[in-house]
């Protein structure tokens, strides 16, 4: 049978497949006998870990028949790749065209997706560039076949990396990469593209790269998109209120509501919309803001941020050893957060996104409930820290004039430099200080805000908002 689904309907359901985590198909078993055989098992039966992940695609085969056919091969598990490292094959009948599919993040692989905000490449991307290369050789793929390369999440951005960086004939065998939600890039990356692979052949590879991402999706907004804007486009994702984190997984991209506005699963994806709203174009200025840092601090807030993300798997550290430093950590409460605050507060898109929160409810017409005194108590006390600091830093420096003073009278010939030293870390305090200083006045800025909604909201009662 011909599957008679769009190559990019074809990719989202099977990017949906990767998430199913089943990691005993028989090379070559078709896709309607591996949901056949997981039918049986618990997680994938209703109120099973997989059950929805599970209905879409048997939604899908049952409406389809034709994408039950494809077949898998060449999995990842089978080859020795970690497993961060979650990639197979999907091959529709005779000479069809071939799928190469990419798992999004997996446990132990958040740290990096931090580095690649920093680095040209990491571990994790080059493994996926291996297991592409290796993939194509045991198949003995030219470019008579049809080869699309797919991925959601770390797995879109892990099919845009073997696209860009995959030697020349390996690349040629590359028709299309569908991107879905998948990250950017660092600035290091896209200057050693169009560096090493010339204007030419950076449009070329560039050209074929497609993005599909959630309207609301808070990921492919990160770092630097290098798809182009003409060939991205926005699904409808309708979420339960308050997950957030709804908006970036996959399965929302084939939701809909009931009769009674309960969320539903289906085997088709969503409608196409105009373009991204709050929270999507919220992450996207945020980014910016952060991909604009120096590279250290760069570098310290993507880990640090990364690092939380880790928390919520088994494995609490990076699949390769990252570990987070409190160099990271410092740089977060020290430029993260205050870029974050600021975007929320100075930004238009975080001035929708409060809008957008204050008036979609929870308690008060508010999603999340907000303890306002501790706000300021927290602002309070970097005030303080910082007047303390300031403080010691200037008795530093008048003991150092002294100290420079007595040295120069024949103690030592290197008085200038052991001053300028103690000089210059005063200094560094000091900017930290103006730094905790800025926090704290974002923290008052944002106790304003969010008063001044909950007063809006007591006074003319929550508003009715147009369903996402």
């Amino acid at each position: 049978m011909t599957n008679n689904l769009s190559e990019s309907e074809t990719s989202l359901l099977l990017d949906t497949f990767m998430y199913l985590n089943y990691y005993d198909a028989a090379e070559g078993q078709k896709l309607s006998d591996i949901l056949l055989d997981l039918s049986h098992q618990q997680d994938y039966q209703r109120a099973g870990a997989y059950y929805e992940e599970y209905a879409i695609l048997e939604a899908a085969v049952a409406e389809n028949p034709g994408f039950g056919e494809l077949t898998i091969g060449i999995q990842s598990v089978n080859m020795g790749f970690d497993s961060g490292t979650s990639a197979c094959l999907f091959q529709e009948p005779g000479a069809g065209t071939i799928y190469v599919v990419y798992r999004g993040t997996g446990d132990g692989e958040w740290l990096d997706n931090g580095r690649g905000l920093t680095m040209e490449t990491t571990i994790q991307q080059e493994r996926a560039l291996t297991y592409f290369e290796q993939a194509m050789e045991q198949g003995g793929f030219t470019e008579a076949q049809r080869i699309i390369i797919t991925g959601h999440s770390k797995g879109g951005n892990k099919a845009q990396f073997v696209t860009m960086e995959s030697d020349a004939r390996y690349a040629a065998l590359i028709d299309r990469c569908i991107s879905v939600d998948g990250q950017g890039f660092s600035n290091e990356a896209v200057v050693r593209w169009q560096q090493g692979l010339g204007v030419a052949e950076y449009q070329t590879r560039t050209g074929k790269l497609y993005g599909i991402n959630g309207e609301n999706d808070f990921i492919s907004g990160l770092g630097n998109t290098i798809i182009p804007r003409e060939q991205i486009r926005f699904l409808h994702t309708p979420v339960e209120r308050g997950n957030v984190a709804g908006y970036h997984d996959i399965k929302y991209l084939f939701a809909s509501r009931d009769g009674q506005g309960a969320i539903v699963f289906g085997g088709a994806s969503n409608r196409v919309v105009s373009g991204q709203k709050e929270w999507g174009r919220l992450a996207t200025e945020l980014s910016t803001r952060v991909m604009a840092m120096p590279l250290e601090e760069r570098a310290g807030c993507a880990a640090a941020i990364m690092q939380i993300m880790e928390l919520g798997g088994e494995q609490k550290s990076g699949i390769n050893g990252e570990k987070v430093t409190l160099t990271d950590l410092w740089h977060l409460l020290m430029t993260g957060l205050p870029t974050v605050f600021a975007t929320l507060i100075n930004s238009t898109e975080g001035e929708e996104l409060i809008d957008s929160i204050i008036g979609k409810g929870g308690q008060n017409g508010c999603v999340f409930a907000v303890n306002l005194s501790g706000l300021l108590n927290q602002a309070g006390a970097l005030m303080r820290i910082a007047a303390q600091l300031d403080s010691v830093a200037l008795e530093v420096k008048a003991v150092a004039v002294q100290l420079r003073t007595s040295l120069q009278i024949g103690v030592s010939d290197n008085s200038w430099l052991l001053t300028t030293k103690i000089n210059r870390e005063c200094d560094r305090i000091h900017n930290d200080a103006a730094g905790m200083n800025r926090l704290a006045g974002v923290l008052e800025q944002a106790v304003k805000i969010y008063s001044f909604g909950e007063q809006t909201i007591a006074s003319v009662g929550e508003q009715t908002i147009a369903s996402i």
